[in-house]
């Protein structure tokens, strides 16, 4: 489905928290699913290992810049999804947290309130922040300069 699904999906499972807590599973598990693939898919490009030589653009000033500049590019994008993996980790272990308290909970007593409340805080925390973000940014600042600092 890809990632554009996945974030379809994570907002249906966010949608359906509201007062009161009414998680569809079959969108939970579709959700862990392409996570999971996604997960998966990531690991397998093995973007790393792709690389040229600066000679690859040929034996000229200008072929060597762009042989420079495409490996600058090249770990920008690595670190990118070095980012972008351990995001998808982290919200996929974050909703396997949020179902175990779900799990947990009654509906009748204060202790069972808390699961949920604890539930819903561990889809938040897993969802806040972006490493594949924070990823991007360093590795323009440090291959890239000052000039691919922020959007």
């Amino acid at each position: 489905m890809g990632f554009m699904g996945i974030f379809n999906s994570i907002e249906n499972v966010i949608q359906s928290i509201g007062d009161e807590i009414n998680v569809d599973q079959g969108i939970l598990d579709d959700v862990k699913r392409q996570l999971h693939e996604s997960q998966t898919g990531l690991e397998g490009i093995r973007f790393d290992d792709l690389r040229l030589p600066v000679s690859a653009f040929g034996g000229a000033h200008s072929g060597n810049e762009l042989g420079g500049h495409h490996t600058a590019a090249h770990q920008v994008i690595s670190e990118t999804l070095h980012g972008l993996l351990s995001d998808l980790t982290r919200f996929r272990d974050g909703i396997v947290d949020a179902e175990k308290f779900l799990e947990q909970a009654d509906t009748t007593s204060a202790a069972d309130l808390d699961h949920k409340k604890h539930a819903v805080e561990a889809l938040v925390s897993a969802s806040a922040g972006s490493d594949a973000d924070r990823a991007n940014h360093e590795a323009r600042n440090h291959y890239l300069g000052n000039g691919g600092g922020h959007r």
